[in-house]
Formats: C-alpha cells, sequence, structure tokens
C-alpha cells in the first residue's frame, strides 16, 4: 500500500494514488477539507454536503483517516479534521482555532529522530491560550 507523509498530500498527491474505492461523499470531503484554510468539525462538513446525513460524514471522515489521508486533532472534546502538517493555536475561553504557517516542529525533526530511533513523517502543533477578543 502507498504510505504518504505530509509532503505527498501537500505537493503530488491526487486521489487516484489511493488504495480505496473513491465514492462521491470521499471525493467531497477530502477535496473540502484540503481546501479549507482551517480544521473543520463534522458538523461544518455535513452542513456543506447536500443529500448525506451525519452518520454518512462519520463514516467517510474514519475512512479517511484510516487511509492517512487526513488528519484530526481534538480540542475540548471536539474533532477537527485537515490535510498534512498541523499548526494551530486554539483559545481557551472560545475555542476558536487559528491556522498558521510558521513551523517550528521541523527545528527539532532530526534530533527527535536520533535520539529516540524514529521515523517521522508529520506532526501536529497545539498552542493554547487567549484571542484577543477573550483577554
Amino acid at each position: 500500500m502507498y504510505t504518504l507523509n505530509a509532503n505527498d498530500l501537500h505537493n503530488s498527491f491526487s486521489l487516484k494514488e489511493a488504495k480505496m474505492r473513491w465514492t462521491n461523499l470521499r471525493k467531497q470531503v477530502y477535496e473540502m477539507i484540503k481546501s479549507n484554510h482551517k480544521p473543520m468539525c463534522a458538523n461544518e462538513i455535513s452542513s456543506n454536503i447536500l443529500n448525506y446525513d451525519l452518520s454518512n460524514i462519520y463514516r467517510t471522515i474514519k475512512v479517511l483517516g484510516e487511509e492517512g489521508l487526513i488528519n484530526s486533532l481534538t480540542v475540548s472534546g471536539s474533532n477537527f479534521y485537515f490535510v498534512g502538517a498541523g499548526h494551530f493555536l486554539c483559545c481557551k475561553k472560545c475555542k476558536v482555532l487559528f491556522n498558521f504557517d510558521k513551523c517550528v516542529g521541523h527545528n527539532i525533526v532530526d534530533s527527535l529522530e536520533k535520539e529516540f530511533d524514529f521515523v517521522i513523517n508529520n506532526h501536529v502543533l497545539l498552542f493554547e491560550g487567549y484571542c484577543k477578543n477573550c483577554r
């Protein structure tokens, strides 16, 4: 089976490379999550896709996650879904997630891989605090 990493997803991945059946719903959910600039919860995804109930959305999210095509982040009991590496700020009061592109994770990958004899192919970075509206 083809193994995906964050670079594959952002640079050269095509739906044809996945080793699963691409239903219309799977394509829609994947493309929606991939094209969104912030992580999405299942309710947000469901409200943008017509003719499918929330249980179908959750099953689709599960399959895409098991295939390694999407990642998830749990914040305050809510799951959010995104493609590739994730870098986020989360307000502890209003629970809003902010995406940022500055990656400090790459600075420590080499040392972590050596220290733990581990191959890192993706990461999620979450900082929690208070946004300007909640301070």
